[in-house]
């Protein structure tokens, strides 16, 4: 499916944007990549929010690196010929909607892929999942960061070209 097209389905162009959650893992991947410090902060903030109980820094820190990782070496090999698979991500059958594999299709969009398998779950599921500028600023976000948020979403749509 085009990545592009999956973008606009889910808002990009608008302040009602629902995944914020994407523009988080964008920016940390930028981060990283530049080795700069504190790569993950924003990340780690987000994950706390969403679910307190069940955040092992070290451990969301290292997953996170081995999608970014597998990324690189996917880039690497395609680049020399070879074919590498992707697990496909879920969307929803009614609207195209992602309802997993953010992560996947960040590295995806930050990468400069067109195109990602898609996998229609048969769930007829509306809303998708919604991270929006909302869920941020009810979840401890300040100003400065929504702000760097949206300059990350401007960045998004002006790297990959993106129109209506």
């Amino acid at each position: 499916m085009n990545i592009n097209s999956m973008l606009i389905t889910e808002g990009i162009f608008t302040e009602n944007f629902n995944r914020y959650d994407l523009l988080v893992k964008y920016y940390t991947i930028k981060q990283y990549l530049n080795f700069l410090p504190n790569s993950f902060n924003l990340y780690l903030k987000m994950q706390e929010a969403r679910d307190p109980n069940r955040l092992n820094t070290n451990i969301c820190i290292e997953i996170f690196k081995k999608y970014i990782n597998f990324y690189l070496y996917y880039k690497g090999v395609n680049s020399r010929g070879i074919e590498v698979d992707i697990k496909p991500i879920p969307v929803a059958d009614n609207n195209e909607r992602m309802i997993g594999g953010s992560h996947r299709f960040t590295c995806s969009v930050y990468f400069g892929e067109s195109e990602i398998a898609v996998e229609k779950e048969g769930k007829n599921w509306n809303k998708g999942v919604v991270y929006g500028k909302e869920w941020f600023e009810k979840n401890g976000f300040n100003v400065d960061n929504l702000e760097l948020l949206n300059k990350i979403r401007m960045e998004i749509i002006d790297k990959r070209k993106i129109t209506l």
